[in-house]
C-alpha cells in the first residue's frame, strides 16, 4: 500500500517515511513533472520509463535534471530515468527552454523555495495563458496555512508576473 496523507475533520496525518523506491512514470503522469517535488522528499527519488520525455519542446529529462541543479540539489540522468537527492533548493532562475511545463512544475517548487524565477514565464500562454493568475490565487489561499506550518513563503515570480504580466509581454 502507498502512504498517502488523510484527512479526518480538522486533522491531517501525513505518513510516515516510506522506503525510497522507483515510480514507473507511466504510474504518474504527466510524465515526470513531479520531479519538481522531488527534493522535499524523505529519501531518493528515481523515476523510471521517460525516454519519451527526451523529445517534446526540450529534453525534459536533461532540463529537469538542469532546474534541479541549479537550485542547488543533485540530480542525475540515465536514458530513461531520472534521479534525484533531496535537499534544500535554494532561490535561482530555473531555464523554461520554452517549455510551458516547466514553469507550472517549478512554480509548485517555489511555493517552498521564494525566490524562484523563470527565464521566460510566459511560454505558459501556449496552453495555459491566465495560469500565473490562477496559481496566484491559489497561492494566496494558501498562505496562511503555509505560514502558520512554517513553510515559508509564496514564490515571488509567479506572484510578480500575475501582477505585472509576463516580462516578455506575452501574456
Amino acid at each position: 500500500m502507498s502512504p498517502r496523507t488523510t484527512c479526518a475533520g480538522t486533522r491531517t496525518r501525513r505518513p510516515r517515511a516510506a522506503p525510497p523506491r522507483g515510480a514507473p512514470a507511466r504510474r504518474l503522469p504527466p510524465g515526470a513533472d513531479h520531479a519538481a517535488l522531488a527534493p522535499f522528499a524523505d529519501g531518493p527519488v528515481r523515476i523510471e520509463d521517460v525516454a519519451d520525455t527526451r523529445v517534446n519542446e526540450c529534453d525534459r529529462l536533461d532540463v529537469r535534471a538542469e532546474n534541479l541543479r541549479r537550485l542547488g540539489v543533485t540530480a542525475t540522468t540515465g536514458p530513461d530515468r531520472l534521479e534525484v537527492r533531496p535537499g534544500t533548493p535554494r532561490p535561482a532562475r530555473t531555464a523554461t527552454h520554452g517549455d510551458h511545463r516547466r514553469v507550472m512544475s517549478f512554480a509548485v517548487t517555489a511555493l517552498r523555495t521564494p525566490g524562484v524565477d523563470f527565464d521566460d514565464p510566459g511560454c505558459v500562454r501556449k496552453t495555459f495563458p491566465g495560469f500565473h493568475e490562477a496559481f496566484a490565487r491559489f497561492r494566496d489561499a494558501g498562505e496562511g496555512t503555509a505560514r502558520g506550518a512554517g513553510e515559508g513563503t509564496a514564490p515571488d515570480a509567479t506572484r510578480d508576473v500575475a501582477r505585472d504580466g509576463a516580462r516578455d509581454g506575452a501574456e
